[in-house]
């Protein structure tokens, strides 16, 4: 796990991590609630995202983004707050030309829109009470879903 600010350190925390598995094919870049949660600018997310894609695919990796599912957990920013993120990282993908593993359609469905009310993929069982976190049945239902983008990544479709 790792926020923005992880690259912005002298360590470069999030790339010397990356390093230690070069040369590699594909990369799974997760952003979104540990941004959230601290209110990291969007802009300064961004520029990370951007800076972390271009380290990856210049090793020469495909870089596979995540959006990550709108949640309902407490102290999440709201609905527009995240869909704004999510709009980030999703332009950050065309503009760099990687596919997008759009984690709020698999989990949440494509008509989620109430904050208020329980995700779908709460209602399936694949997340937890607190709203943000997976259920064992949910990390399996991710990790199969995980693995056919790998797959459609590296080999192709």
């Amino acid at each position: 796990t790792w926020s923005t600010p992880d690259i912005d350190g002298p360590n470069r925390s999030l790339l010397n991590q990356l390093d230690k598995y070069d040369p590699y094919q594909a990369a799974f870049i997760w952003l979104g609630a540990n941004d959230l949660f601290a209110a990291y600018p969007l802009a300064s997310s961004q520029a990370n995202l951007l800076s972390v894609v271009g380290h990856v695919q210049s090793k020469g990796g495909a870089p596979i983004l995540i959006n990550m599912p709108l949640a309902n957990s407490a102290g999440m920013p709201s609905l527009d707050v995240q869909r704004a993120f999510a709009d980030m990282v999703y332009g950050v993908a065309l503009a760099k030309n990687c596919p997008l593993f759009d984690m709020d359609l698999l989990i949440n469905g494509p008509a989620y829109n109430d904050i208020m009310q329980p995700t779908p993929g709460q209602v399936a069982g694949n997340v937890g009470a607190d709203g943000l976190h997976f259920t064992a049945a949910g990390y399996t239902f991710v990790g199969n879903a995980f693995a056919d983008a790998i797959w459609n990544a590296v080999v192709g479709a």
